[in-house]
């Protein structure tokens, strides 16, 4: 075989996994497509029942939710694109124990927003978060209620 098929055959497998990270940018927001919430603090998490707790919900003091867009990818690769763009950027790495996900319907429902701004690859914000402290934890709560809960699997 040649270098030049070589270098071909082994950037074929890179190609296809990295267009599963593609830019999402300008990929319009579809309806039901899944936004993930990813939880590194495992008090986020009802274990009685495996469900997600509204506090998960709740906007940082910028009204911003971060939440990832995982349409088209499979289970390795969300865990890879939250190791790659949370966990390895804290100064002290944080447990990732899952994620919440929801659909841009609920979240336009309760009258907020997505900005799709892709800072980091695939990344969003749920903005348009009302002030009032009460308002934004019955926004969080009916998220939470309509969210999944997809536990990370601790590897071996």
């Amino acid at each position: 075989m040649n270098y030049q098929k070589l270098l071909s055959k082994i950037f074929s497998g890179y190609s296809s996994k990295t267009k599963q990270l593609e830019n999402f940018k300008n990929e319009p927001i579809e309806n039901d497509e899944p936004l993930g919430r990813f939880i590194l603090n495992k008090r986020y998490i009802r274990s009685s029942n495996n469900t997600v707790k509204l506090a998960a919900f709740m906007p940082a003091r910028d009204l911003d939710l971060s939440v990832y867009r995982t349409k088209g990818l499979n289970e390795e690769s969300i865990w890879k694109l939250a190791i790659d763009n949370i966990i390895s950027k804290m100064s002290e790495p944080k447990t990732l124990h899952g994620r919440a996900e929801i659909t841009p319907s609920i979240v336009y429902s309760n009258n907020l927003e997505i900005d799709p701004n892709n800072i980091p690859q695939r990344h969003a914000n749920i903005t348009k978060w009302p002030a009032e402290n009460h308002e934004q934890k019955m926004i969080a709560m009916n998220l939470a209620q309509e969210a999944s809960l997809k536990l990370r699997q601790p590897e071996s």
